[in-house]
């Protein structure tokens, strides 16, 4: 299935150019950028775009199980270990 969008002729030339840099179609290039965009944005967002969650370290000691003062003791003592190999 296919759909339309316009874009400035601008736009669209510097489209061909990208694709013609790229030896792809113009719509190849057009799905990989926007493939790499929401990848990019999921990835911020903390899930990847195939729906994978990536926890920071204090939501996976929640998960684990861990309290807020364990979090922050293992926090204070992780801290204490980077300041000691400085």
């Amino acid at each position: 299935m296919g759909h339309t969008i316009e874009i400035s002729e601008a736009t669209y030339r510097t489209l061909l150019a990208l694709a013609r840099e790229q030896g792809q179609t113009p719509d190849a290039v057009i799905e990989s950028l926007v493939t790499q965009q929401a990848r990019a944005q999921a990835t911020v967002d903390g899930v990847q775009a195939d729906g994978r969650h990536h926890y920071t370290t204090d939501e996976w000691f929640r998960h684990l199980g861990m309290t807020e003062e364990e979090i922050r003791t293992a926090k204070a003592e992780a801290e204490a270990d980077n300041d000691a190999d400085t």
